[in-house]
C-alpha cells in the first residue's frame, strides 16, 4: 500500500519512481485483497500490482529506502550494510519523539489495512514536507491527499 500511497502524493512530474519490494514474499504476487479493497477506497487501482524481493541493484539505485519497521530495516542493513545513509523508518519524519513502526498488516482484516493506510498516509504527508523542506520537491507541486 506505501507505495502506491507515495505514489498518489508526489508530485506527478517524472522526477520521481516509487516501487516496492518486498524482504520475504515471492516474486509475482498479486496484492493482497484487502489492500486493493483500501486503496480501491482511496480511488487508486493497484490489480497491476506485483510483489518484488528486495535486490541490491535497486538498493543502489534508491535515493531513499523507506521501510515501515525497524525490522525491515535491521534485516536489509545486515545484508547490506553499505546502505546505511539511504534506509529510514517511513514514520520518521514526522515530529520529534519516538518513531513509531507501521506494522505489515498481511493476513489481518480490512479494518487493520484501513488503519495502517492511515499511518502510512500520515507518515507521506511528513515525508512530502521534508522533501519540500529539502528543495528535492517543489511542495505547490505535490498531489492531495486521498
Amino acid at each position: 500500500m506505501a507505495e502506491y500511497l507515495l505514489r498518489a502524493r508526489l508530485p506527478a512530474t517524472g522526477q520521481w519512481q516509487v516501487a516496492s519490494v518486498g524482504l520475504a514474499a515471492a516474486d509475482g504476487q498479486p496484492a493482497s485483497a484487502p489492500a486493493l479493497e483500501v486503496l480501491a477506497e482511496q480511488g487508486i487501482d493497484a490489480t497491476a500490482h506485483r510483489s518484488r524481493m528486495v535486490r541490491r541493484e535497486w538498493l543502489e539505485q534508491a535515493a531513499y529506502v523507506l521501510v515501515m519497521t525497524r525490522g525491515h530495516s535491521a534485516a536489509i542493513l545486515a545484508q547490506w550494510p553499505e546502505f546505511a545513509d539511504k534506509v529510514y523508518l517511513i514514520a520518521g519524519f514526522g515530529p520529534e519523539g519516538e518513531v513509531p513502526d507501521i506494522a505489515d498488516p498481511i493476513g489481518q482484516s480490512t479494518a487493520v489495512y484501513r488503519q495502517v493506510a492511515d499511518q502510512l498516509k500520515d507518515a507521506i504527508d511528513d515525508f512530502i514536507l521534508y522533501l519540500a523542506d529539502r528543495g528535492e520537491i517543489d511542495s505547490r507541486q505535490q498531489r492531495e491527499r486521498t
